[in-house]
């Protein structure tokens, strides 16, 4: 064996972090799992992709024309499996939803079950990829893993049936697969195939749920290619003919992917050329309605405020007001939001860690690991500079992953330099967050003042100010 090819080699994992690992996993699936069902009536966007799910059980049309059709699949296939289970005898209140004339009854938790565990699939692969990128750190897999279980836009799309924590699991697959192929490739083994077909294949998974996968499939191709480049070789037609055959096996792999997922309705409208456009025209629909200038929401915010965390989506959102026994006023709120104690280090760190490896690279040290974590960040956020019209917040949560991996990197540093209070107090205030906020993640009651405390007034003062003046 090689040198190179014994640095590659990992140290096992071993009992210490398997324990660390379900322990983390258990306490998110607490954290996401709880009061499921809360609120009893669909959130958000989920007007649209509970009935579009429901299309899929009814054999009819996809009623939701503007997004790939796979997570869709994947919430359909939790209610039906809940449906099997239940026999329509639904243990809370039913409810029905009705689409083309077919009824089925469900609760919203069924729904929301495909969330959930891709939320718990995240912060498992996040896990393992973070063991990977540091070679071998249990300590930064297990603070990785534990930033993305405790972050509040991770816990609420974890508990609401969209699809963006389906899109999130894909790409984490898909980086994940990355880089072994790059681990595998160092060392000239055949497995190096094999990792580059599964990277692609969950790429194509990815965009087959929304389109913003295909930034990550760009950065992990872009990788691929970089660690083929020898910098001994002066050959670029060699170079450009491997960089063409990688990327051509990455997109056909992708399509095969992303056209196995119309099945569905390829097999119930049959092979034709009129069901080929219908399938051709759904992401110009989606061009469509980004591009338009009446793209907005209540919840919208500019595209650089993002990484910040400022605009919080669907917040002081108030469901119902109850006075208690000693007269004091209790509101239940559901907030969609960063945990900003997260976000805001993590936007300093990501950046600096994505210039010091982009340094590297240009120097001639081949590093692409933490090069990539940190472009799959940043190529998150930049997949939306085009729509000028603003966006959501949310669209910032498949970048989530990569940011708690590189803040989990410079708390291990902070532990290795002996910065044990430094570490510990970091710690104290990502655990003091989210016991604050956590009853606004799940539509607990909270009294006014500490919803007062929580939304100071001179804070939705800034917000509004700030929204008015540069957005």
């Amino acid at each position: 064996m090689t040198k190179e090819a014994e640095r590659n080699n990992l140290p096992a994992i071993g009992r210490r972090g398997w324990v660390m690992l379900l322990l983390i996993l258990f306490f998110a699936a607490f954290l996401r799992g709880w009061r499921l069902s809360y609120p009893l009536n669909d959130v958000g966007d989920e007007h649209w992709y509970i009935p579009a799910a429901l299309t899929y059980l009814a054999g009819v049309r996809d009623s939701n024309q503007v997004h790939p059709p796979l997570g869709k699949i994947m919430i359909a296939a939790s209610l039906k499996t809940y449906l099997k289970l239940k026999h329509f005898d639904c243990l809370y209140l039913p409810l029905a939803i009705r689409n083309n004339g077919v009824g089925y009854f469900y609760d919203f938790w069924a729904a929301r079950l495909t969330s959930f565990f891709c939320g718990l699939g995240c912060i498992l692969l996040t896990f393992l990829l973070a063991y990977r990128v540091s070679r071998g750190s249990l300590t930064v897999a297990e603070l990785a893993a534990f930033f993305v279980a405790t972050d509040f836009l991770s816990i609420s799309f974890s508990r609401t049936a969209t699809l963006d924590m389906p899109l999130s699991l894909w790409v984490l697959a898909g980086a994940y697969f990355c880089q072994r192929y790059l681990e595998a490739f160092r060392q000239n083994s055949k497995a190096s195939i094999a990792w580059a077909l599964l990277c692609a294949a969950s790429f194509g998974l990815a965009t087959a749920t929304k389109w913003s996968g295909l930034a990550g499939a760009l950065v992990c191709c872009l990788a691929m290619i970089d660690a083929g480049n020898s910098p001994e070789s002066t050959n670029w037609r060699s170079k450009l003919g491997q960089a063409l055959k990688l990327s051509t096996m990455f997109l056909a792999v992708m399509a095969v992917m992303y056209v196995a997922t119309y099945l569905p309705q390829l097999l119930r409208e049959g092979f034709n050329l009129e069901t080929v456009k219908s399938i051709a025209t759904i992401p110009l629909n989606m061009l469509s309605i980004r591009s338009s200038q009446n793209f907005s929401g209540d919840y919208s915010s500019p595209f650089w405020l993002w990484p910040l965390g400022l605009y919080p989506f669907m917040a002081q959102f108030r469901f119902r007001e109850f006075i208690a026994s000693n007269g004091e006023a209790y509101n239940s709120c559901l907030l969609y939001c960063s945990s900003v104690v997260l976000w805001w280090p993590g936007l300093y760190f990501s950046l600096k860690y994505f210039a010091a490896s982009l340094k590297e690279r240009l120097s001639g040290l081949k590093q692409p690991s933490w090069l990539m974590i940190t472009s799959l960040w940043l190529a998150n956020w930049l997949f939306w500079l085009p729509f000028t019209q603003g966006g959501f917040l949310y669209y910032m949560l498949c970048g989530l992953p990569f940011m708690a991996i590189v803040m989990a990197g410079v708390l291990n540093n902070w532990i290795e330099e002996k910065h044990y209070v430094r570490a510990a107090f970091y710690l104290y205030l990502v655990s003091l967050a989210l016991a604050l906020y956590y009853p606004l993640l799940t539509l607990l009651p909270i009294s006014n003042g500490m919803y007062n405390f929580l939304f100071p007034q001179w804070l939705a003062r800034f917000l509004a100010f700030t929204k008015t003046a540069f957005f």
